[in-house]
């Protein structure tokens, strides 16, 4: 069997490490495939069998195919004295500088041939590199199609980091609006909007919550929202493929790396203005109201 190293930070247990996670449960029944990491990975990755690089001990990747997931893994010396038949690096940021500062630590040595593989075509363009997109869509393994439940109002969900950067400060009257139609709006990741919201009845601001109950948050909502700071580009968003996954009807932005999966879903609709926003999630609930009964 082919021989696959994947290498990632695997310390924030965040979408990029997911995206590793996701690339081995693919992998592994058709290959030999190895994880690994620079540092004690979070402790949530604890089912997984990531090895962590001591390379003065004999432990690091040596030889078959070396998968560099997200250009904000680093690499160390261990790297020069591999014999790798294909080295891949996967750009996942909106970020020029770590991507060509990481295509120079690949490069230097002359040794290997580094091929690109993007988390999307949004950010290819940005560099301007050939290379294949892979959009890093989540294992089926780890994600189910989500039933309609009768027994629960109408929820529309959204799941980020609670940072008040990832929020766009429209969707504060975008979730207010939604209140007023009897519609549960759940934000995980919401409670840097308290100072807007706390108030609003049928909001509930939520922490972040660790990745590995994403699956069960995404079970309870009807509907998947999803609109960042206009501020921020997204490269991909791998929480947009996760509601995809789950077979959820998604309102996304449209900007941002997920729209090239968005745009192909059956049940995906991208929105300019928070009353075609508005409109989109009135309409599903009503399609779904007529569906229960």
């Amino acid at each position: 069997m082919e021989t696959i190293h994947i290498i990632a930070p695997f310390i924030n247990a965040n979408g990029g490490d997911w995206r590793a996670i996701d690339m081995y449960l693919t992998l592994r029944d058709t290959a030999q495939v190895h994880l690994w990491c620079t540092n004690t990975p979070h402790s949530s990755l604890a089912l997984y069998p990531i090895r962590q690089l001591r390379p003065y001990q004999g432990e690091a990747p040596i030889d078959g195919t070396l998968i560099i997931s997200g250009t904000s893994t680093a690499v160390g010396s261990w790297y020069d004295a591999g014999r790798f038949h294909r080295v891949v690096l996967i750009h996942n940021l909106y970020d020029q500088s770590l991507f060509y500062n990481s295509m120079h630590r690949l490069s230097r040595s002359g040794k290997h041939q580094v091929e690109i593989a993007y988390a999307s075509q949004m950010i290819k363009e940005t560099i301007g590199l050939p290379g294949e997109i892979l959009h890093p869509l989540p294992n089926p393994d780890r994600f189910k199609p989500v039933k309609s439940r009768q027994d629960r109002r109408f929820t529309v969900g959204r799941i980020s980091s609670d940072k008040i950067g990832k929020h766009h400060y429209r969707d504060i009257e975008l979730y207010r609006r939604l209140a007023t139609y009897d519609i549960k709006i759940k934000i995980v990741g919401g409670t840097s909007l308290a100072p807007w919201l706390s108030d609003c009845p049928n909001v509930e601001l939520l922490p972040c919550i660790p990745q590995d109950e994403v699956p069960e948050m995404l079970s309870s909502f009807d509907c998947f929202y999803y609109r960042v700071s206009s501020h921020l580009k997204e490269a991909f968003g791998i929480v947009v493929a996760e509601a995809v996954a789950s077979g959820l009807p998604v309102v996304c932005y449209d900007e941002g790396g997920y729209t090239e999966i968005v745009s192909g879903y059956e049940k995906g609709f991208l929105f300019e203005t928070n009353e075609e926003a508005l409109n989109q999630i009135l309409k599903i609930k009503s399609l779904q109201s007529k569906t229960i009964t």
